[in-house]
């Protein structure tokens, strides 16, 4: 739709083709390993997001409904660097959240993270095809995302259905989703990975696009 909408290429010109997922899943963090990491505690869920710190990836919304959740245990560790860093450095001091949520920068195989964590929360503005969010759901960790472009489909994908979708738009979207996450006890949070057929491998992926290049 953005490409119709914005560049009048007609519709017989575009084809899709999803992101393909082909994790080692064997360096993967256990949740303990992860609380050990970054000094968390066992008792709070932990959400997890992975992405550049910049207004699109909508850090800042999902700030704003933490916030709204007052006396909420929780951790949230977000990855990645950008040009929001101390903006939302100082939101998180000023929300009074600095002892739950944590910017850890840039890491590497940043999937062995995510496949500890409680839950993966992507409140993006605006998205394409997430690959930290199909990792996610490769990893079988349930996740909360933004109801905008590739997010919708990925999502739609996880048929555990315990992820979630929400309207940027809405006020109180975000923080009903985490809430529902929050008042789910931590031993029913369980692991279900995506059925093999439901995401494409990298050698489906590349297959699909020499189909249309050739």
């Amino acid at each position: 739709d953005f490409v119709l909408k914005n560049y009048g290429v007609s519709q017989d010109k575009i084809a899709i083709t999803p992101n393909g997922v082909e994790l080692d899943c064997s360096n993967v963090l256990t949740r303990d390993e992860l609380i050990h990491r970054f000094e968390l505690d066992s008792n709070r869920h932990i959400f997890f997001s992975a992405g550049r710190l910049e207004h699109q990836k909508g850090f800042d919304l999902a700030l704003d409904a933490f916030a709204k959740l007052h006396d909420s245990k929780f951790s949230w560790l977000i990855a990645g660097c950008g040009s929001q860093h101390a903006a939302l450095s100082s939101k998180i001091k000023s929300l009074g959240l600095a002892d739950k949520v944590k910017l850890i920068g840039y890491i590497p195989n940043v999937c062995n993270l995510i496949g500890a964590a409680d839950c993966f929360l992507l409140p993006s503005r605006f998205e394409g095809s997430s690959q930290a969010l199909l990792e996610a759901l490769y990893l079988g960790v349930p996740a909360i995302a933004s109801a905008v472009d590739g997010n919708n489909a990925i999502i739609a994908a996880d048929m555990s259905e315990r992820s979630q979708l929400f309207d940027p738009c809405e006020p109180n979207g975000l923080s009903t989703c985490l809430l529902n996450v929050l008042n789910m006890p931590l031993n029913e949070l369980g692991r279900q990975r995506l059925p093999e057929n439901s995401i494409l491998t990298l050698d489906q992926m590349a297959d699909a696009w020499e189909a249309i290049i050739v």
